[in-house]
C-alpha cells in the first residue's frame, strides 16, 4: 500500500475509533487494529502517534469549521427576503442545534479532541484557530442580519462574534449532556435574547 493510502487510512481508523470509543481509546494498537495494518506499519506512515493525532485534529476541526460556517451561511442567506433581527438569530441557532442533534457522537468526539489538544502544547494552536474561524463566521452573520434589518450593534461585531460562538458552545454541551428539545428551545430562546439586547435601530438605515 503507498505511504500517502497507509496514511489516509490510518486517519479514518483514527477518527472511526474517537468517535466510536473516545480519545482514550484511540492508543496506536486500537488505531491500527482498526485499519487493519499491523503495528509495524504504522510507522511507515506516522513518526509518532502525537504526528498522527495532530493530523486527525486537524482534519475533524477543518470539517467542524466547514459545517459551522455552512450553517450560519445559510442563515445569512434569509437577508435576501424580509425578516426580521430575531429571526434571523433564530435561524442561525436553530441550523446549528439541527447540526449537533443530527449527529451527537460526532459533537461529543470533538469535545474530547478540543480537550485533549489542549493538553499537548503542539496542538493547542489548532484550536485557537478553529475558533477564530467561528468567530469570524460569526461576525459575518451579525454584519449581514444588521444590515438585512436596519439594526446596527452597540458593542463591536468583533467582541459579538465571540459571545456568539460562546453560546453555541453552551447550547452544544446541553444538548449532549440532556438530549432535551424543550431544554435546548428555551436555550435557544435565552440566547437570541442575549444577543438582541446589544442592538437598536439604525438611525442611517
Amino acid at each position: 500500500m503507498p505511504v500517502a493510502e497507509r496514511r489516509q487510512a490510518l486517519l479514518d481508523a483514527a477518527t472511526t475509533v474517537i468517535a466510536r470509543d473516545g480519545v482514550r481509546a484511540a492508543s496506536t494498537r486500537a488505531i491500527v487494529r482498526e485499519a487493519g495494518m499491523s503495528l509495524a506499519s504504522f510507522h511507515y506512515a506516522f513518526e509518532s502517534h502525537t504526528e498522527l493525532m495532530r493530523h486527525v485534529v486537524e482534519r475533524v476541526l477543518v470539517d467542524e469549521v466547514h459545517s459551522v460556517t455552512e450553517v450560519l451561511a445559510g442563515a445569512a442567506e434569509l437577508t435576501e427576503g424580509p425578516v426580521t433581527l430575531p429571526e434571523l438569530l433564530g435561524a442561525a441557532l436553530d441550523g446549528f442545534v439541527a447540526a449537533v442533534e443530527a449527529d451527537p457522537a460526532r459533537e461529543q468526539a470533538i469535545l474530547e479532541l478540543h480537550q485533549y489538544a489542549l493538553r499537548e502544547p503542539e496542538l493547542a494552536d489548532l484550536v485557537r484557530a478553529e475558533y477564530a474561524a467561528y468567530d469570524e463566521a460569526a461576525a459575518g452573520v451579525l454584519t449581514a442580519a444588521a444590515a438585512a434589518t436596519g439594526t446596527r450593534w452597540t458593542r463591536s461585531v468583533e467582541e459579538l462574534a465571540r459571545y456568539v460562538v460562546t453560546l453555541t458552545d453552551g447550547l452544544t454541551t446541553s444538548w449532549l449532556s440532556f438530549r432535551d428539545p424543550e431544554r435546548i428551545s428555551a436555550a435557544r430562546e435565552y440566547a437570541v435574547a442575549g444577543i438582541l439586547q446589544f442592538s437598536e435601530p439604525d438611525p442611517d438605515a
